[in-house]
Parts: structure tokens; sequence; C-alpha cells
């Protein structure tokens, strides 16, 4: 709050407490939604608006009453991370915990898995949900170009420059154009601002471009066709460089897709109840068949890295039991957990050579075969967590009360706790009456010390005093660290306490008209 001429004010002091405070984390729940992954580290979107490393150094909570619920979750590297939420809000958040947001005129109803989506490249991201597509640039979080058709995308592919897109989708609504998988393709220079091809394709299966040779791939009920970007405007379709029949027919594909360069396409079906896995090299030409030895579920996930790693997910809802893997296609080296009980609600990715499974809240990664589970699942081992609470001078602090959900603790005179917690997410509470209350998460999967800093409180007492030197019986006082930060009293003897952190304060006081 600042000073204001229409009142007669009298600035009494500007009240300096050495450092600053603090910032606090909040408390989220702990319904996983989606999972991203930066370098080593992964990050967990969760159902309540709070997105946290796995590892537990950092944190964002955004407003999901504004922005809504997160639905999708994507690194973008060099910027931070990107948060597509139900709302259609696109979410920039930055690793010095400040987020920037952006609202697509997309359809909310289409934001969910399976039919949206978010791809990232070098500072560009292509966002998908239904019939729309948006193309966003990361660092000033503006639209560069939008896109739609009648019905719904069901391919996108983006350069790993960023400088160029393929999508394709239904631009009917014709029923049986559709089961004829009669698709509409564009491939877009967004630099240039042009169209590099378009065209209305029958019974495409599937559609990317290996982008860094120009290769146009197209996924037809009967073959593989590659064709030249460059030569597509003078020849068309009816040449393409490269035919490949695939062994097996497609209506037995249960999942299928290409790597991110576009250079590998596979596909899954069962095979005598386990599930296979059909992978080829579009450039070299080069096969490979597998059949796991994991059950073929009524519903199969799979996605494909550019160096032959496979992750997969196969649900049977009979059993209520779902499998996770990872192949390597190229070795046969393999890794599987069965997950039981599994839920419908599955999701899949592959991050940095590691198979990212959500299952109904659950988070299972391959290799590690780490689970991060909700509060209402059985845990795995005992740990003990050692939580040393000290105010942010350093200087411990006895008598906290520390709870990790409901198990509780007060720290020693060296602001020392421990708790003795089961594997899994809590959330950690503490409170001291020389400190502000803290809240933050704390996944635990193992011994380990947890530093919990509290910013620690102090009296500060404003006494106002006319320049007459008489005490006025009754006044108003307003103290402010910033304009976000104040806080006002009616203060009798025109004297009052506040509690407040270290730092600079302006103190404001009123009297009379």
């Amino acid at each position: 709050m600042k000073e204001n001429a229409r009142f007669a004010m009298w600035l009494l002091s500007i009240a300096a407490l050495s450092a600053a405070a603090l910032a606090q984390p909040l408390t989220f729940s702990l319904d996983v939604v989606d999972v991203s992954a930066l370098n080593s580290s992964l990050f967990l979107a969760l159902r309540n608006g709070t997105v946290v490393s796995l590892e537990g150094g950092l944190r964002w909570d955004f407003d999901t009453l504004h922005y809504g619920l997160p639905v999708h979750l994507e690194a973008a590297p060099p910027h931070g991370l990107l948060v597509l939420t139900d709302r259609a809000w696109l979410g920039l958040l930055a690793f010095d915990g400040r987020s920037s947001w952006l609202k697509l005129a997309l359809d909310p109803n289409s934001i969910k898995p399976g039919v949206s989506g978010v791809i990232y490249a070098s500072g560009v991201a292509l966002i998908y949900a239904g019939a729309y597509a948006v193309l966003v640039s990361v660092p000033t979080m503006h639209v560069v170009w939008s896109h739609s058709v009648v019905n719904r995308f069901t391919d996108y592919s983006l350069s790993p420059s960023g400088d160029a897109l393929l999508l394709a989708g239904f631009n009917t609504l014709c029923y049986i154009c559709v089961l004829n998988d009669e698709k509409y393709i564009v491939i877009r220079d967004t630099e240039k601002g042009e169209d590099l091809f378009s065209a209305s394709i029958s019974h495409l299966k599937s559609a990317s471009v290996l982008w860094r040779n120009s290769w146009l791939v197209l996924v037809l009920w009967d073959a593989v066709k590659v064709y030249d970007l460059a030569a597509l405007a003078a020849k068309g379709l009816s040449s393409p460089l490269k035919t490949f029949t695939p062994p097996h027919p497609h209506e037995g594909w249960l999942s299928y897709g290409f790597s991110p360069s576009g250079g590998l396409l596979h596909y899954t079906r069962a095979d005598e109840g386990r599930l296979g896995v059909y992978v080829l090299d579009i450039e070299r030409g080069l096969s490979k068949y597998i059949v796991l030895p994991i059950p073929a579920g009524r519903r199969v996930l799979s996605r494909l890295d550019d160096d032959w790693k496979l992750a997969v997910a196969s649900y049977d809802p009979v059993a209520g039991t779902a499998y996770c893997a990872l192949l390597d296609a190229l070795t046969g080296e393999l890794r599987a957990e069965k997950i039981s009980p599994a839920e419908p609600s599955l999701r899949l990715k592959l991050l940095s050579g590691r198979a990212a499974a959500v299952v109904g809240g659950k988070l299972v990664t391959l290799p590690g075969q780490q689970r991060v589970e909700g509060l209402g699942s059985r845990r795995a081992a005992t740990c003990f967590v050692t939580v040393k609470a000290v105010g942010d001078d350093g200087t411990p602090l006895p008598g906290a009360l520390v709870c990790a959900n409901s198990t509780c603790a007060t720290t020693a005179l060296d602001g020392v706790a421990t708790l003795e917690l089961a594997q899994g997410f809590y959330v950690l509470e503490a409170s001291h009456p020389l400190a502000e209350p803290y809240r933050g998460s704390l996944l635990v999967s193992s011994n380990f010390t947890v530093p919990l800093i509290m910013t620690r409180l102090f009296t500060l007492t404003v006494k106002g005093v006319l320049e007459s030197g008489r005490q006025p019986s009754l006044c108003s006082i307003a103290l402010a660290k910033n304009l976000s930060q104040a806080q006002s009293v009616v203060a009798p003897n025109c004297t009052a306490s506040f509690r407040v952190p270290r730092g600079p304060y302006v103190v404001v006081l009123q009297f009379g008209s």
C-alpha cells in the first residue's frame, strides 16, 4: 500500500527487518495425471493443479478454479515445462518458479488423453485437440498458426527444428469415409508460412515425415509408401521412392505409430494370446518382429523411440490387470512389470529411455521398477524420514510440530524430528509459534533427511504520534510489504503489533479525515 493524497496520512517509518522472506510451497493432491522428463529428472502433473519433480526439488501450483485441471505435461527445454489444462489454457512453468499462461481457441471437451496432446521442438509447441491444432511460440507464448478439420486430427509430427509440421485427420463427417480411413493431410513450412503439400487420401492408416531426408511416409492399408517431399508437387503420389509390405494385415493392429524422427514405424498385434511387436526401419529397409511374453490385452498403448526402444502397456479389463514393458527391439532385452489391480485409465510415455505408465493415478517406470502410488494404495517398505526444522536464518527450531499426513512428531532442541513412514506421497506440514506454517509435498522411497526451512516471524509494534506529541485515541495503521501483501487495522491509542517475516515494510497511518 502506498501513500494516497486523498487522506490525511502520517508516514511514520519504514520498518526494515534484514533478509528476504522465503516463499512457502502449497499442498497438493496425490493423483498422477501425466508425466514428463527433462534430462534425468521426472516431473509429475497432479490432478489438483500441482506439478512437482519426482526428486522433490521443484514444484509449481496454479489456480485450478481459473485455469482448470492439468491434462498434459511436456518438457520444453530450456524454457521449462508446458501444461495443458481441461479449460484450454497452456501454461509455461519456468524453473525459477514463475509461470505464464495463454488461452487457446480449442474445444475444452476435446482436451483429454487419446485425442489431444502437446509436442515440443526448438521453442515451438504443437497443441492438438479433436478438430483443432495450434502452433505456439513458447518463449513469447503467442499463437503463430492454427488449423482445423471438420471431424478430428489423428496424426501429428513436428520437425526437430520446429519450422515444419504434419497434420492428418478426418475432414468429413461421412461415416463410410471414416471407416475407409479417408484422411486429409497437410504439411506446412511454418517458417515460410506456406503449405508444402496437402491432399485427401483413402485407406490411410497413419502418416509422418522423416524430416532429415524430407520424406513423406504414408501407412496405407496394404503398404507403407515413401515419397520425396520436394517432388510431390510435380509427381504427386504416383511415384513412391520406396514401398514396404507389412507382414500382418492392418485390421489386427492393436497399436501403431512412428518414432519422433519419423524414421521407425511399429505396430503391435495379438500372437496366440501374447503381444507381438513389429518394427520397420524406413531409411535402411530393416525390420524385426518379436513376440513378448505378456498377454495381448483388449487395450494396448505403445511408444517407439529412435534408438529402437519400445514402451508398451497392455490392459485386460476382465482380469483387471495391466502390464508395462520396455523392449530394446535391437537386442531383444525386455523389462516388464505386472500392475494389479489396474484401472481403465491408462497413459504411456517413453521418456529418456524409460517407460512411464500412469495407471489409475499410479506411476510405474521401467527400468528401475519405480512405483509412485496414492495414499489409498498399499505401501511397500517402511522408511525413516528425518526432518530438520530451521529458521530462515539457519538456527534450529525446537518444539515445531511436524506431520506427514496423520503421523506427527515434535522437533527436539536441535530442531530434528524423525517420522516412520511407508513409501509413497505425503503432505508435509509444520507449525511453530515463531514461524510461518509450512505445507509441502514429500515423496518417500528410502531413508533420508529433509531440510525444512521455516520463515521466522517477528513482532513489529507501530505507535503513531502527531507532530504536537499527542497520541491519537484512534487511527488506522496499514503495513505493506508490496502491493499483494498488505494488512490494515483500526488501532486504539494508535498502537498496533504485527507478526511479520524479515524484510522492508512501509507503514502508513490515517488519522481523522
